[in-house]
């Protein structure tokens, strides 16, 4: 089953899909850091003794990035959980949370996991324990813009790259944190193949090609994917994530 849900809360819509192992991290506090300065603040709750109840209590964090479209995301998000999500009742919670196995936290048990919720203006990380007695959920709330810079400095990416698509093989630039890509008219190449072009352009920017093939990737499957971290290629541009995954799964299993 895809690990991935879409919702529709009046105005509001939103994915949940696991948090990458980069992203776990984000369902926790971090205090006096670059991570906390974008976390707007974070919900914290549990389905008490029956399972059923819905007790929770809100932490803020940054309360000056309290707006009301952020209250009303926020609202919106909680509302399309709790009708059928996730946060339904602690059972539903145990239920769902067996489709998402890569969201597992290592280190927290095998029943808390962590999820990442996407709106427009919003990223929201969630984490889940289903177990009786203890805080079920914890649900942070970042702005997006500002968590994302803080992604963008993390994995040392560049503002702007450049790239060629594969349909067309036009040149084109490629920003952080946007999806898709901007038209270019290269100017001043002569006899040069669309290739030369965008290593010749990204050169000249300082872009390495780890990091122009992990730019290409996010602007193609989005900028939480592992391909859109240059950590995950060579100095040539050449995926590594597939290897080294395949080795750890490998060395797990002798």
């Amino acid at each position: 089953m895809a690990e991935k849900q879409q919702y529709t809360i009046y105005k509001t819509k939103f994915e949940l899909s696991p948090a990458t192992p980069e992203e776990q991290g984000f369902c926790f506090s971090h205090e006096k850091s670059a991570v906390d300065e974008a976390c707007i603040g974070h919900l914290r709750g549990d389905f008490g003794d029956t399972g059923t109840a819905f007790y929770h209590s809100w932490w803020p964090h940054n309360q000056q990035l309290v707006t009301p479209t952020f209250k009303r995301e926020l609202e919106d998000v909680m509302t399309g959980l709790r009708r059928n999500g996730l946060l339904k009742d602690r059972k539903t919670m145990l239920a769902r949370s067996m489709r998402f196995r890569t969201a597992i936290i290592p280190g927290e048990g095998r029943n808390t996991m962590a999820f990442r919720i996407e709106t427009q203006e919003h990223l929201f990380y969630l984490r889940c324990n289903p177990n009786k007695g203890e805080y079920n959920f914890y649900c942070y709330g970042y702005n997006k813009t500002m968590l994302m810079e803080v992604l963008r400095q993390q994995k040392q990416l560049p503002r702007v790259a450049w790239a060629e698509l594969d349909s067309s093989h036009e040149v084109v630039a490629v920003c952080y944190g946007e999806s898709g890509y901007h038209k270019w008219e290269p100017e001043g190449f002569v006899a040069m193949t669309p290739t030369e072009i965008v290593d010749a352009l990204n050169k000249k920017a300082g872009v390495s090609k780890a990091q122009a093939a992990a730019m290409k990737a996010g602007s193609l499957f989005g900028w939480h994917c592992p391909a859109a971290d240059p950590r995950n290629y060579d100095d040539q541009g050449r995926p590594t994530y597939h290897k080294e995954k395949a080795k750890q799964q490998h060395e797990e299993a002798r």
